[in-house]
């Protein structure tokens, strides 16, 4: 059985960035997304977590579905001033994603 890999990688773009992400399902491909977005803006070092956030979606197509979390870690990050440094995410029966992200206070990533 060959398993489908899962990664993502940044582009650059005229004043941005694009994000690439596969995996073998939605849930991986949204997390790996996820990863990529907080590598656009941040270095860390893989620092143990310090708190356990949620972190869903509602049902919806693919785009949207990456809106919402993408626009919630978004939130997360300047509500909370913590960082997303990694995601566990699955899909839902009603066709969104539920999980958690593993954060960390701003002050624990170099902002670059």
């Amino acid at each position: 059985m060959t398993r489908t890999p899962r990664g993502h990688r940044l582009l650059p773009h005229t004043a941005d960035c694009i994000i690439e992400a596969w995996g073998p399902d939605r849930a991986a491909c949204v997390s790996e997304a996820l990863e990529a977005l907080v590598e656009e803006f941040a270095e860390i070092e893989d620092p143990p977590s310090t708190r356990l956030l949620p972190l869903s979606s509602g049902p919806g197509g693919a785009e949207e579905v990456l809106v919402s979390v993408l626009e919630e870690v978004i939130y997360t990050l300047d509500v909370f001033s913590v960082i997303p440094v990694r995601f566990h995410l699955c899909d839902t029966a009603g066709g969104g994603v539920s999980g958690d992200m593993e954060v960390i206070p701003v002050s624990e990533a170099r902002i670059v």
